[in-house]
């Protein structure tokens, strides 16, 4: 009988796993939606403040990895948007959101430099945009969700 419960609760897991991928490290908050951003779209990514421009250049040369080609826009709103935007989280540096819908992917981090060291990206920018560059549903699509705050 024992065996037969280790048995159901693995091929449970294997089909949660199935469902919707894992993120380490796991955010604070995340709700999966149906909709998909496809890879087609992104032809831009838009920023909102100057000094956006070296976590911007980050993704670019990710997303370029990948055979995406984007440039980068300060004008109009685009498939990708990085903002600074206050992020509620006890961790604000490493805190981030990421909201993806079959328009848009948008990353908001509160700081977007560490501050003991102006040049590197913040935590939360980072893993915000590792997750936009690591496509959770695949090589032709973003998958819809949005992450909320930091890490547990």
């Amino acid at each position: 009988m024992r065996y037969w419960m280790i048995a159901l609760v693995g091929c449970l897991f294997q089909h949660l796993q199935a469902q919707q991928p894992a993120l380490i490290p796991q955010p604070l908050q995340l709700h999966w939606t149906s909709n998909k951003l496809p890879l087609y779209k992104i032809k831009y990514i838009y920023l909102t403040d100057s000094s956006l421009l070296p976590i911007a250049r980050i993704l670019q040369q990710q997303l370029s990895e990948r055979e995406v080609s984007v440039d980068i826009c300060w004008n109009r709103p685009a498939a990708i948007e990085l903002e600074l935007s206050p992020v509620k989280v006890p961790e604000k540096e490493e805190g981030y959101r990421l909201a993806v819908n079959a328009e848009r992917c948008t990353v908001s981090a509160g700081t977007a430099h560490v501050a003991y060291e102006p040049r590197l990206p913040s935590h939360g920018y980072l893993c915000g945009t590792h997750l936009v560059w690591w496509q959770p549903d695949g090589l032709d699509c973003f998958a819809g969700a949005w992450h909320d705050g930091g890490f547990r």
